[in-house]
């Protein structure tokens, strides 16, 4: 790569510390249990406690990831939620080397970066104690090094650490099991093609295939890496907790899948992926009145920056377009991330689904829209750029009172907030 390995390294380590400052401060609020909290702390709290294992519906890295911040910071708020906090700057951090490796640019990395950060998605995400901002961060460090492996004529190792990877995201939640589908996928493509001799007409290092891509990679090297190890990795992760009985192992995968089919009372949150893009349907993670101020409300919203979520969909748009046209590499792990992690559901046509399974392709669109603001001639003016982010800044400001229940909201500001009739949820009663 064409940039000093110091600054890469500075720039991620003050992304990770100056997104750990903000998710960190006032995490402690509120002090009580909220939203899926109620399942996953007490799970948390029993997960070394034999014969007292509860909230069995998940695999267990990220509950057990949540003992040990309560084992490190104590049976409190922060302690539940520290472990978030810390996966969120991760996550963040991990986006800014995925960006670098698609970009190769500092300035468009860093700023895929500071989009990612106000998109909302990941800051509600890393101040609660649930499980999805560790599968994400697993995933999106997984796919920063898939990306890396267009550059490399040896990647073997490289392939070896994904697996890893994978490994630890299925293991936090089964939705990491969508990561892995979209790169084997890929990997099938690209060796069907090769075996095919196929030649791009007029080939460019910006190619998203080449005939002699990951061409060190043999068949038992994909087998190893991108299906032996992340089922070990997996299932080693219960072994401390449930014992290395094969049998029983077995009966717990048996156990969850019952439970993830499990047809659920129709739940107020509850959406269709068709929506997701859309924000019609937000999720309210915490509502209530503070007990110090009857006049203010606690709320925790699970939304979304509009900006960024509804320009990142129109980018979306030259991803695709210069993929399908131009053959970048870039756009097509772009378009492929997303489009895997949003239409997957459309597939797995669960019977109960809810806003926040759109975290993952959500993240993704700050990648759309660095490619738009970069690697297009749609945006000349560099001014721009900035323009469009000091926007989003501003927004995430704006909806920061129904993000964080670090300060309240009065009634009239909350329902300000609700810019559309399905927004509110439910009726709470809440008026100016």
């Amino acid at each position: 790569m064409a940039y000093k390995r110091k600054t890469i390294l500075w720039n991620a380590i003050a992304v990770f510390f100056l997104s750990h400052l903000i998710f960190v401060a006032g995490i402690s609020s509120p002090p009580k249990l909220y939203f899926d909290e109620l399942h996953y702390i007490p799970a948390a709290q029993q997960i070394f406690v034999r014969d007292q294992i509860v909230n069995r519906e998940h695999p267990p890295l990220a509950k057990v990831l949540m003992a040990i911040s309560i084992a490190a910071w104590g049976d409190n708020p922060f302690g539940w939620r520290y472990m978030s906090a810390l996966f969120g700057s991760l996550a963040l951090t991990g986006m800014y080397v995925w960006a670098l490796h698609l970009f190769m640019n500092e300035n468009a990395a860093l700023w895929a970066a500071a989009v990612t950060l106000v998109n909302q998605f990941l800051y509600v995400q890393s101040r609660i104690a649930t499980l999805d901002v560790f599968v994400v961060a697993f995933t999106l460090w997984a796919l920063a090094l898939f990306t890396a492996t267009w550059y490399s004529t040896r990647v073997e190792r490289t392939f070896i650490t994904i697996g890893v990877v994978l490994g630890l995201a299925i293991a936090s939640k089964w939705t990491g099991l969508i990561p892995l589908m979209m790169i084997v996928g890929i990997v099938t493509i690209v060796k069907i093609l090769q075996n095919w001799r196929t030649v791009f007409e007029n080939p460019n290092v910006t190619d998203w295939y080449r005939p002699d891509l990951w061409g060190n990679m043999r068949v038992s090297d994909w087998i190893v890496s991108l299906a032996l190890i992340p089922t070990a990795v997996y299932f080693l992760t219960f072994v401390p907790i449930y014992g290395s009985r094969p049998i029983a192992l077995v009966h717990l995968q048996k156990e969850m899948w019952d439970s993830v089919w499990r047809v659920t009372t129709p739940h107020p949150y509850m959406s269709s992926w068709i929506n997701w893009a859309l924000i019609r349907r937000p999720m309210l993670y915490l509502f209530d009145r503070d007990s110090g101020n009857h006049g203010s409300l606690q709320v925790v919203m699970f939304l979304g920056n509009p900006v960024i979520l509804w320009g990142g969909i129109i980018a979306i748009l030259p991803c695709i377009y210069s993929w399908l046209k131009a053959r970048r590499r870039e756009a097509f792990i772009i378009s492929i991330s997303w489009l895997t992690f949003y239409f997957s559901w459309a597939l797995v046509g669960r019977p109960v689904s809810f806003y926040y399974y759109y975290f993952p392709a959500g993240m993704v669109l700050s990648l759309s829209l660095t490619y738009l603001f970069y690697n297009t001639g749609l945006v000349r003016a560099a001014w721009t750029r900035y323009l469009f982010l000091s926007l989003a800044i501003g927004v995430f400001i704006y909806f920061f009172p129904i993000s964080s229940a670090i300060i309240g909201v009065t009634g009239a500001g909350y329902v300000q907030r609700m810019w559309f009739e399905t927004w509110p949820v439910e009726d709470l009663g809440v008026g100016p």
